[in-house]
Order: C-alpha cells, then sequence, then structure tokens
C-alpha cells in the first residue's frame, strides 16, 4: 500500500489486515509493528513463504519473514549503483520484484535503467546499464532499457519487464540475456499485435502458465 508505507494483506474471507508498517514513511527494521517503510513499491513471494519487498524511497530491498520480522536485504539508504553485498550495494529507486524459477531475486533498478539480481544477500548487474540508458533491443551487450517498472517470470524463464515511459512490454531471453520489445512503443490505447498496440504507462506484469502476457495499463 504505497503511499500508506505498509504492507497488507487480504485472507481467504476477504478481511484486510496490515502486517507490517507503521502508516507513517520512514525507515526501521525489526518486528512488523515497528517497521518502517518508505514508498514500498512492489512484492515477491519466496519459495520458503518469505515476502521481499522494494522499498523505493529508501533505496533499499527488504524481506518480512515468516516470524514477521522485516530486515533488509540489499542496499544503504543512499541512492547510487553498486554491487556488493548487503549495505555496500546500491539502488536508485528500485521497482518491480520477481523471484525466479532459479531462485535468483530479479529487481526492476528502475532510475539506474537496469535489471539486476540479487542471489544469497549479494546485488549483481544483469541487464542494462545507468551510463548508457535508452530503449533499445539487441545482445546482451548492446541492448538498452529504460527505466523498467513491473517484472515477470515466463514459463520457459524468460524475463518479462515494462517500460512505462517508453510505453513498452519488453522481454530478457534466459539463454542469452538479448532483450527484444514485445508490444507497444507508442502513447495511446490501441489493441493489436506487437508494435501495432499501443499502451499509455504500463507498469505492472504477470504471465500465466501458458505464457500470456497480462499488463496493467497505468494511465
Amino acid at each position: 500500500d504505497t503511499k500508506n508505507h505498509t504492507i497488507r494483506k487480504i485472507d481467504v474471507n476477504g478481511t484486510v489486515s496490515t502486517i507490517a508498517g507503521t502508516g507513517k514513511a520512514g525507515f526501521n527494521n525489526g518486528m512488523n509493528t515497528m517497521s518502517m517503510f518508505d514508498h514500498p513499491r512492489a512484492l515477491a513471494l519466496g519459495a520458503n513463504g518469505d515476502i521481499y519487498i522494494s522499498d523505493r524511497s529508501n533505496q533499499r530491498i527488504r524481506k518480512l519473514d515468516n516470524a514477521l520480522s522485516v530486515s533488509t536485504l540489499v542496499g544503504n539508504g543512499t541512492a547510487g549503483y553498486a554491487n556488493g553485498k548487503g549495505s555496500a550495494a546500491k539502488l536508485n529507486f528500485p521497482t518491480g520484484l520477481v523471484v525466479m524459477s532459479n531462485s535468483l531475486l530479479a529487481v526492476a533498478d528502475s532510475y539506474n535503467h537496469a535489471i539486476r539480481a540479487i542471489d544469497s544477500g549479494w546485488l549483481m548487474a544483469w541487464v542494462g546499464d545507468p551510463t548508457n540508458s535508452g530503449s533499445v533491443d539487441g545482445d546482451s551487450k548492446t541492448a538498452k532499457i529504460y527505466m523498467p517498472g513491473g517484472l515477470a517470470e515466463a514459463p520457459n524463464g524468460d524475463l518479462i519487464f515494462t517500460e512505462p515511459n517508453k510505453n513498452k512490454v519488453r522481454r530478457v531471453t534466459k539463454s542469452t540475456k538479448a532483450v527484444s520489445t514485445i508490444a507497444g512503443g507508442i502513447n495511446g490505447f490501441v489493441n493489436g499485435k506487437g508494435t501495432a498496440a499501443k499502451f499509455k504507462e504500463p507498469l505492472g506484469v504477470a504471465v500465466n502458465a501458458k505464457g500470456e502476457i497480462y499488463v496493467a495499463d497505468h494511465k
């Protein structure tokens, strides 16, 4: 619940409750009722039930474990770009998250124009470069991405992501890390195939077992 600075739950009976955060923007680790967030933006569920949170304005990726304790996975609160473990790592307004089938946690590091990966607490480069942003298809060396938003994994292991400011839905191929555009590229509302379709700041994305992609066309 981004602007309430909380993580909330809807149970099977439809009842809504707050499971972490105080409702005020800030930063604090610890038990759920004492923890604080600053504009949490996306969630991902780990295989063991841990919840990963992109704490956007705190420049951190946080974890809410099964004991309802909140800790910091990577990031130190300072916007920047640095690979490393824990607080040595830096992000710049992280957005989308997804736990991949290979157990890597992929992060849309929005203002760094990069998609990064977390493995055993280490933040690493994956695709994109904060010094060379753009929206260009190509192989792992020549492709450019721009302010990635939502992330999802396709059944074949490809990573699907949105580029809200470029009105695109794009793909990172699992085997080669090549980047391609699936749909969109022009601001508007048009149904159709591939680049004939138009979006207006698409953000959230999900992929079903058939490989069909669902997009939250934000505006």
